[in-house]
């Protein structure tokens, strides 16, 4: 886990996990996103909204991050670690490595960036798809 954006340098003793999931479908255009908020083992929200417009997994997975700082925030939780699942978009967000830089891309990072600079601590770390509990909320409704 790398240090994303906030106020404190070093992470405090116990954080918030917040895991990110972005969905689209290709065939019919639909797309999704879900965020799973766990404080201490414990639930504290889990939420799943749609997205318009959207061209891409790609994209859903960038805005996946950005809602779940937004769900964070409404929860009160402002030392946090985003986990996610898509390794580019993790990797943009830590290291600016764009393999396509895409408009989308740009336009999330600095919204996320911005949002994240509000956090007492943010960090992000990339998780295996398997252990992302915020995908399978997807698959519940």
């Amino acid at each position: 886990m790398l240090r994303l954006a906030g106020r404190r340098l070093y992470p405090p003793p116990i954080l918030t996990i917040v895991q990110t999931g972005g969905l689209f479908r290709p065939s019919n255009g639909s797309a999704a996103v879900a965020a799973r908020i766990t404080r201490a083992h414990e639930l504290v929200d889990e939420a799943v909204s749609p997205l318009h417009n959207i061209a891409s997994l790609t994209e859903a997975k960038w805005a996946s991050v950005y809602y779940s700082l937004l769900l964070a925030q409404t929860n009160r939780e402002y030392s946090i670690v985003l986990e996610n699942d898509c390794l580019g978009v993790v990797n943009s967000l830590l290291y600016g490595i764009h393999k396509n830089p895409r408009p989308y891309a740009a336009f999330y990072k600095c919204k996320i960036m911005d949002t994240a600079s509000t956090f007492d601590w943010c960090g992000i770390r990339w998780i295996p798809r398997e252990q992302n509990k915020a995908d399978r909320l997807f698959r519940m409704k």
